[in-house]
């Protein structure tokens, strides 16, 4: 369906994200408004050690106010490529440098209210480096296989959105070889 947008609002404008309030009018004549969170993208990664391990970090996330478990994960710099970022997250967080990315896919994290975009790759061949965390990041990592991985989010228990997608898909890849 065909719409215009009429007004335009920001209502703030953040370190990672701006609020936009937008009056739209469809082509039938009936008006609605849209809340959109401007918000920077991203990107991740699932490492997996020659073990055949998935690294995982476990972090404290204020919003939900409980510990989860994630693939490393960050927001891309200003002009940032996604696999440099990518790259970049792995090593601050888990002290794994990357030898080698592939690119598996590109996703909206939620296109209903935010236009927030994640590349996310897989890393198989890795060196030990040094973690440069964040002085407000506290990260524990934790190793799984996959198949203990795909478990916990039937359990309830990995329940990142950018996690489920990327190990999900990354369980179906081992899998049809």
């Amino acid at each position: 369906m065909d719409f215009i947008k009429t007004e335009s609002k920001t209502l703030y404008e953040g370190h990672i994200m701006d609020l936009v309030v937008d009056k739209i009018r469809f082509e039938n004549g009936k008006e609605a408004l849209r809340e959109v969170a401007v918000h920077a993208s991203a990107a991740a990664v699932v490492p997996v050690t020659p073990e055949g391990k998935i690294i995982l970090v476990r972090q404290y996330r204020y919003a939900v106010e409980e510990d989860t478990l994630e693939i490393p994960a960050g927001l891309l710099e200003k002009g940032e490529d996604p696999v440099e970022g990518a790259m970049r997250e792995l090593e601050e967080e888990t002290g794994y440098k990357p030898k080698h990315m592939e690119h598996l896919f590109r996703f909206y994290s939620s296109p209903g209210f935010t236009t927030e975009t994640l590349d996310c790759y897989l890393c198989d061949q890795m060196e030990p480096s040094v973690q440069h965390l964040d002085e407000d990041e506290f990260i524990d990592l934790v190793e799984m296989t996959p198949e203990e991985a795909f478990r916990l989010i039937g359990e309830g228990k990995i329940m990142d959105g950018k996690t489920v997608a990327a190990l999900s898909y990354y369980c179906a890849l081992k899998n049809r070889t």
